[in-house]
This record gives C-alpha cells, sequence and structure tokens, in this order.
C-alpha cells in the first residue's frame, strides 16, 4: 500500500475529481467520505449528498453486494478488481446498465487501511460488443483448435483474461483452473519479463497500437517445466481510442526451440573444434602464408577458415573478384559468375564430403587468365576424428602441362626418326639377303650362256636359280605379310609334317643353349595356311624366344587340335593351335598389350625393329585365325597360333586336278608394260601351246583386244596411263564373258579386290609357268561348258 503525503494527496484529489471514471471512498462503516463528479453522474445523486451516508441507504439495492467486498478489502488490505454488476440507478432512468467496478485500500498515517477506494466504470455497450464478438471467437477457436494454436484476450476494461485449455497449459494451468493477468505476469520466465510485458503494454496503448509479437519462455505454475511461447496480438479500441480488449493467438515452439538450441550448440562445439584445429599452427601457418603454394581450408558451408596470401591474391585475379578473406565464403564471392561457381562447387563438393583426392582442371575467366592447376585435397578433423571441412593445396601446372606437350611432340619425332632408322636397318637386311639370292641367278644364268653347250650341266644350273628365285620369292612374300596387305593364297597344309622338317633350321637358327623339343599331336590334320608363311612365323617366334632366354633353356613347339565356339575373334569350328613355349623372362601386361605392334621392342637400339611379332599377326589374321599370348613375368611365354583346320581331301582334288594344257586352244592377248615379263608370258604361253598377241600398255590392248578378238586376256595390274582395272572394264563392256588373268606384285590386297572384285583370278608375281598353266587350265575349262 502506498501511503500518500499531504502534496500527493492533493494531486491524488485533483485526479480522482477530473477522472472520466466514477471515484468513490468509505470508511469501515460504509459510509461515504468522497465522491467524484463521474460517480455522482453515475447515481444521479449529487456529490454532496452522498457525503456522510452509508451505501446501505442510498443504494439499498447494491449494499449487499458491495458492502461485502469494502469488509474484505479492510481486513485484507488487498484490492478487489474486475467486478461487474448490472442494475439500475436514478439516472439510468429504468433502463438496465452494466458497471465494472474495483475497489483499493487507501492506507491511513499508521499504515493502516484507513478508507477503502471504489472505482466504477460503466461497460453497458462493450458487453453488447462482447456478446457480439463472441460468437466469431468461438468459430475462430474451434478453427485454432485443430492447428494446436490457442486464442487469448484480454478485457482491458475490467482486467479479465480468458485463456482456453491449450493456452493455459502453455503456462502449466490445469484447464478448469480460473487465470487472470497476475496469472500471465507471474508466469514468465524472469529474463523474458519486462520485454514481454512491454510488448503487451504498447499493443494496449492507444497511442502506439503496436503489433504484439513476441517469443518468450514461461515456468509452469503447477509443474514447473519451463515451456517456448510464441504470441501475437492487437489491441481493440473504441471510437475514443480507448483499449477495449487485446485477443490474439498462442503457440507452444518448445520443441522448434530445443531443435534451435541443439544446432546452437553443435555449431558452437563445431567452431570450437575448427578452433582447436587451428590452435598451435601459428608458426606453420606463417609458413605457409609466405609460399607460393595455393593453401586454403574451408568449412563444410564453404566458408574459409584459412587462405594463404598466394592463394587469396589468385582467386582475385582469375575470377576478377576482390580478394577473399578469412570468414567469407567461396560460393557467395562467385554469386555473380554461376559458371565459374558451379566449377568450384563440384570439386570442392567432393572434398567436403570428405573424399581425398588430386585432380588438374582448368579454372578463370577466360577474359582475365584461365590456368591449369592441380588441387591436392584432404580431410579436414577434429580431435575426435569428425570432419569439420577440407583443405587445399595447389600447384599452377599450366607451364608444365605445356612443356610436356612439347615433349610429347618431341617425342613423337624422335620415335618417327626411330622408326624411320628401324626401316632403313630392315631394308640394309633386305637388300643382303636380296644379293645373295640375285647372285644365285645371275651366277647360274651366266655360266648357262657360257656353256650352253653342255647341257647337263645348263639343266643343273638352271635349277639352283629357280630354287634362287624362289627363295627370293618367299622373301618378298615375307614382306608382304609384315605390310599386312598380301592376301595370301590359301592351301592345305599339314603343320606336324612342316615343323618336323623345320626343326633343324630352328634349332640352328637360335644356337646350341637353347633345347629345341616337338610334341606334336596333329599327324594327318591339314590347315588353309601358307608354308612361307608358317615358317616365318614359327622363326620369329623361336627367335624371341632366344633373346628371353639369354642364359638358354627350353623351347618346345607343340601343336593339337582345338574346338572353338562362342570365340570373341574367330567363327565357331575346328582349328589347330600351334604353340611356341620358352622358359624365359615372360612379358609384363603393358607390353602384351602392345606386342603386335609394329615396331615395338623392348630390345636394346640395333637389336631388333620390332617387326617380327607384326609379321606373325599379319599372317595368322589373312589366313583366318590369330595369334594369342600366355605370359607372366618370370614364368615364360606361350604364343598360341590358331589356324583353321581344312578337310585332307582338298589337297588330293588339287593334285588330281593337275593335268596339262595341251589339247586346249585359245587366242590370248597379253598386256604388261614391262617388256621382260611380257616377253616371258608370250614365250611361255607359245611353248603351251596357245596363240599369242601382245601389247606394251592399256592403250594398245584395248586397240589389239579390237582388232584380234582373243579368247582369254592376261592383264597386268600396274601399268602407266591406263591402268589394268580400267582395261579390265573396257574389256568387259566390249567382250562381255570374255575370260581376264590379272598378273601383279601389287601388295595392297584390299585396293585390289575393291577394283577388280571377287570375279577375276589374279597371278601373283613371281610365278613359275607350272602355275600359269594351272590359271590358264582353270579358267578355259570353266568357260568351256558355257560356251
Amino acid at each position: 500500500m502506498m501511503r500518500l503525503g499531504t502534496t500527493a494527496g492533493s494531486a491524488f484529489d485533483t485526479l480522482t475529481d477530473n477522472a472520466p471514471i466514477g471515484f468513490a471512498f468509505f470508511d469501515r462503516d460504509h459510509r461515504y467520505t468522497k465522491v467524484n463528479a463521474a460517480l455522482a453522474k453515475i447515481n444521479g445523486i449529487s456529490a454532496d449528498a452522498h457525503v456522510g451516508r452509508t451505501i446501505e441507504e442510498l443504494l439499498p439495492e447494491y449494499a449487499r453486494t458491495v458492502g461485502p467486498i469494502i469488509d474484505q478489502v479492510f481486513t485484507t488490505g488487498d484490492a478487489v478488481a474486475g467486478f461487474e454488476m448490472d442494475g439500475e440507478t436514478p439516472a439510468s432512468q429504468g433502463a438496465q446498465r452494466t458497471w465494472l467496478l474495483g475497489f483499493f485500500p487507501v492506507p491511513g498515517e499508521d499504515g493502516a487501511v484507513a478508507q477503502v477506494g471504489a472505482t466504477v466504470v460503466e461497460i453497458t455497450d462493450r458487453k453488447r460488443a462482447e456478446a457480439e464478438l463472441r460468437q466469431s471467437e468461438e468459430r475462430l477457436r474451434l478453427a485454432t483448435e485443430h492447428a494446436e494454436i490457442g486464442l487469448w484476450d484480454v478485457d482491458e476494461v475490467n482486467q479479465q483474461l480468458h485463456w482456453p485449455p491449450i493456452v493455459k497449459a502453455m503456462f502449466g494451468i490445469s484447464a478448469d483452473v480460473p487465470v487472470s493477468m497476475r496469472d500471465y505476469y507471474e508466469g514468465l520466465h524472469p529474463d523474458d519479463h519486462d520485454a514481454t510485458a512491454a510488448a503487451y503494454a504498447a499493443a494496449a496503448d492507444p497511442n502506439r497500437r503496436s503489433l504484439y509479437d513476441v517469443e518468450y519462455r514461461t515456468i509452469g505454475k503447477e509443474d514447473g517445466i519451463v515451456r517456448w511461447v510464441a504470441a501475437k496480438g492487437r489491441g481493440v479500441f473504441d471510437e475514443a481510442g480507448r483499449c477495449l480488449r487485446v485477443i490474439g493467438t498462442a503457440m507452444d515452439i518448445t520443441e522448434r526451440k530445443r531443435v534451435e538450441a541443439e544446432l546452437r550448440e553443435l555449431n558452437q562445439a563445431l567452431e570450437h573444434r575448427i578452433a582447436e584445429a587451428l590452435t598451435g599452427r601459428k608458426v606453420l601457418a606463417d609458413v605457409v602464408d609466405g609460399t607460393d603454394i595455393f593453401v586454403q581450408v574451408a568449412d563444410v558451408d564453404y566458408n574459409w577458415l584459412a587462405i594463404n596470401r598466394a592463394a587469396s591474391a589468385e582467386f582475385a585475379r582469375i575470377f576478377g573478384v576482390r580478394k577473399p578473406r578469412v570468414g567469407d565464403n567461396m560460393l557467395a564471392l562467385l554469386e555473380r559468375q554461376p559458371e565459374h561457381q558451379a566449377a568450384v562447387r563440384a570439386v570442392w563438393s567432393r572434398a567436403l564430403a570428405g573424399k581425398e583426392f588430386v585432380q588438374t582442371d582448368e579454372f578463370g575467366d577466360p577474359s582475365l587468365d584461365r590456368r591449369y592447376y592441380e588441387m591436392r585435397f584432404r580431410s579436414l578433423r577434429d580431435a575426435e576424428g569428425r570432419l569439420i571441412g577440407a583443405y587445399q593445396f595447389v600447384s599452377d601446372v599450366t607451364e608444365r602441362l605445356r612443356e610436356q606437350h612439347r615433349l610429347r611432340e618431341t617425342e613423337g619425332a624422335l620415335a618417327q626418326a626411330q622408326k624411320m632408322e628401324a626401316v632403313g636397318q630392315l631394308t640394309g637386311g633386305i637388300a643382303h639377303d636380296f644379293n645373295n639370292l640375285l647372285q644365285g641367278v645371275v651366277g647360274s644364268l651366266d655360266l648357262i650362256r657360257r656353256k650352253s653347250h653342255d647341257h647337263g650341266r645348263v639343266q643343273r644350273w638352271a635349277e639352283a636359280g629357280l630354287k634362287a628365285a624362289q627363295r627370293g620369292s618367299r622373301l618378298t612374300g615375307q614382306l608382304l605379310a609384315f605390310s599386312r596387305a598380301q592376301k595370301i593364297e590359301l592351301k592345305p597344309v599339314s603343320v606336324s609334317d612342316l615343323v618336323s622338317a623345320f626343326r633343324e633350321m630352328v634349332a640352328s637358327t637360335i644356337g646350341p643353349h637353347i633345347k629345341v623339343s616337338l610334341d606334336l599331336k596333329t599327324d594327318g590334320i591339314r590347315v588353309l595356311g601358307d608354308e612361307v608363311q608358317i615358317e616365318m612365323a614359327v622363326l620369329n617366334l623361336a627367335l624371341n624366344a632366344r633373346d628371353a632366354m639369354p642364359e638358354g633353356g627350353d623351347l618346345t613347339i607343340s601343336t593339337r587340335p582345338v574346338s572353338l565356339a562362342g570365340d570373341r575373334e574367330l567363327a565357331d569350328g575346328e582349328y589347330v593351335e600351334l604353340a611356341v613355349r620358352d622358359t624365359g623372362m615372360g612379358m609384363p601386361p603393358e607390353v602384351v598389350a602392345r606386342a603386335f605392334d609394329p615396331f615395338f621392342t623392348t630390345k636394346g637400339v640395333g637389336k631388333g625393329t620390332g617387326l617380327g611379332l607384326s609379321q606373325v599377326y599379319g599372317a595368322m589374321r589373312q589366313a583366318g585365325g590369330t595369334v594369342r599370348i600366355d605370359t607372366r613375368p618370370g614364368e615364360g611365354t606361350t604364343m598360341h597360333l590358331l589356324l583353321r583346320r581344312t578337310d585332307d581331301l582338298a589337297e588330293r582334288a588339287a593334285d588330281e586336278r593337275r593335268v596339262t594344257a595341251t589339247g586346249l586352244s585359245a587366242r590370248i592377248l597379253v598386256v604388261d608394260d614391262d617388256p621382260d615379263v611380257r616377253q616371258f608370258l608370250v614365250e611361255s604361253l607359245d611353248e603351251l601351246g596357245f596363240a599369242v598377241t601382245q601389247a606394251e600398255d592399256g592403250s594398245a590392248g584395248l586397240t589389239e583386244l579390237e582388232r584380234s578378238t582373243p579368247d582369254l586376256m592376261i592383264l597386268d595390274f600396274a601399268m602407266p596411263g591406263l591402268n589394268g582395272a580400267e582395261v579390265a572394264k573396257r574389256a568387259q563392256a566390249s567382250r562381255p564373258g570374255m575370260p581376264i588373268i590379272f598378273v601383279t606384285g601389287f601388295a595392297d590386297s584390299e585396293a585390289l579386290e575393291e577394283v577388280v572384285g571377287g570375279n577375276i583370278p589374279v597371278l601373283r608375281k613371281p610365278f613359275q609357268i607350272d602355275e600359269l598353266e594351272r590359271m590358264l587350265l582353270a579358267v578355259l575349262q570353266d568357260r568351256t561348258p558355257a560356251a
């Protein structure tokens, strides 16, 4: 209770006399000691008529209600507020009115209650409005209850508080317990009390009329539990500006605040762990900051935790932004450059997900500078091993990559030079072999020229010269097989017989320090192949095996029949496997991958050209087979040659067809630009009994074709002017059905077939008269039935 001094009392009297609400003061006998003008007007009795008289005398119908309240205040010293009373007064002229009454103690000099003051406010109009409002509030209440939102209402005139059970629960009050504004203020957490009360006062202030929008804590009145509440509301004012009510909503946000608190604690713990991770690294940081290597450290949200001067300057230079600082977000700094932002995010996101890796990539604005950087990412973890970010060491490798590109170009040029050197070495070897062969041919022919009368010796010298020429033909066949352009004329070959006859040559070639063994299981079985190519393949593989066994070892050549189905290279069917196995050093996978590449070799300079395995592969593929390698370092190598198996009767049928052309007659036109070859053909055909005409080139050949109307044309493929293909097309156009035989030393079989197709037979140089005779016989016999 507040004791009023003289000055304060005078001020209080002035206040009450001029107040718009009614004031009355009572003694212990319920006598009026003072009333103001407003109350006198409400009661319809003058102020002086009240003084000295009891309420029982003036307003007996209200005395039964008001008297006990006055006694209560005198007894307890506590105010009683918010008391509503309905009724009539002389001033109301018979109309029912409603008033809001409040009672408060007025202490005397000794501090005891000397008087009881009362306030009277007429609320008839407000009560009518409230009744109407309650209906709309009920509808709103039903809606908000389902959304777990509580509606609250404060009657500012009568200082009454209306809370539904959901709002009471936010203050720890049971649903059936009445509440007042006192429960509201006392339920606020001490730390939130003043700010929340001030926000409510601002909402009820007619001059401010602020939005009541607060989040505060409550302490449960019954359970002591601390809860979080989010409340919003506005004041309702009458025309005079008086606040009648403050209404609004409240929501329990305790769970949301708990989650927010946990997140804050987590962030604080994370920041603490980061700080711990970086503590004590000052010296290292100084070193890092001074290096030319770009060093950056970022947390999981792409915020820089550390960045040295070099990295900061480079980032700004290539992206055209300000220099980044610790605390900046790298994605935000590139917000206006979405393409670069995406590139930075792509590489950092892997690191911030815990990946550790090295990557080289290109960054930078092309209008400024675009460079290649080698980035090494490592995870940043706290003392407990939890991922808290990543750090990056970056080097500008632009010049290094350019230098590597220049080096590759240089290496390519060097490789080309080495290939040319190898070709030169190969050419020298070929020239040596051809000189030996030509010596045999030239020597034999010279002896025949000198001793032509000695028929016995002439026959022997002719045979020697022919054998030398056959060896030359084999050598050119090997060269064409290396080029993978020669179409091999396949025939049945007994691999076992071939290898058996070839064993001594292999043994003498690779030397006595290597034991050569045979394991042949294909007696009587033949394959489609070329004897020269198979011999060349075995010899090349034997030489490679010798180089793989410098200290000696075992070389085994074996054959066995195999059946293939679903093979990745070869058609299903029967094959013969010819295997050459050594006990040498073996080959690593990277060598196996390039073993069949021309000019690839692991031998020293001058010890190999890298052509051997390439030749073997070319020969096998043209024969319809393949080559496979089975090897391991230190365990030796086995080369598997797979060749198609053929019917044994094929060779017998060929033998039966080897009859002479004697008895056949035909006029043959020979067209070849080489006079020696043309002369050989003319004389050979004459010897076989054919009528022959000749022409020195394509144009002359077409003229002779029209003049002599031959039955068959023998045509060189490669000639100046009109080549053989053009002559053949014109000849077939003018003489449909006339057989044509190509004779050629042309290497590119694919190009040859593309021009002549598969319908024109080809006789490859060099050939003997017997081969020419068989070809003529086959062509003329095929034509005869159709004639």
